[in-house]
């Protein structure tokens, strides 16, 4: 297995070695829950803020 150049370990986030190959802990990803997005969604279509 030639080692990816360039991409991200899915898991712990650092560069070099494939995700199943990770020995690292798995890094916490804050993301907006879906019920944020769509909050901030209607708030700016009520506000005439949609591009």
């Amino acid at each position: 297995n030639p080692y990816p150049q360039g991409m991200r370990c899915q898991k712990c986030l650092e560069m070099g070695h494939w995700s199943y190959e990770c020995k690292g802990k798995r890094k916490y990803l804050h993301r907006s829950s879906r019920t944020t997005i769509l909050k901030k969604a209607i708030k700016d279509i009520e506000t005439g803020k949609v591009y």
